[in-house]
């Protein structure tokens, strides 16, 4: 499942490959080990409890939210579920993720 659409009753299926994302937008941050994200940074990400933590750059956007850009592509990131921000053994924050 690619993606729901609840208004339509619809859902949009794919291939496995279609799954994996580089790129991820999320808001609704809880800032831990820094008042607010300014500028980029590197971190590492986890968008699943059980997921390895993943090398990504953090953006900040308009609106309190920020873009993920991942090196490597991620399986099933999924809206709705949470994003959490690592450096080193420190969590820098969480968000919820968009899409």
């Amino acid at each position: 499942v690619l993606d729901k659409d609840p208004a339509a009753h619809a859902i949009r299926l794919g291939h496995n490959e279609d799954l994996f994302t580089t790129e991820v937008i999320a808001g609704d941050w809880n800032w831990i080990a820094i008042p607010a994200l300014a500028a980029p940074m590197e971190v590492t990400v986890k968008t699943r409890y059980s997921q390895r933590e993943a090398l990504a750059t953090v953006e900040p956007l308009a609106g309190g939210r920020v873009r993920l850009r991942l090196r490597e592509p991620q399986r099933a990131v999924t809206p709705g579920q949470f994003a959490v921000l690592y450096d080193g053994e420190n969590v820098v924050g969480g968000g919820v993720i968009k899409n």
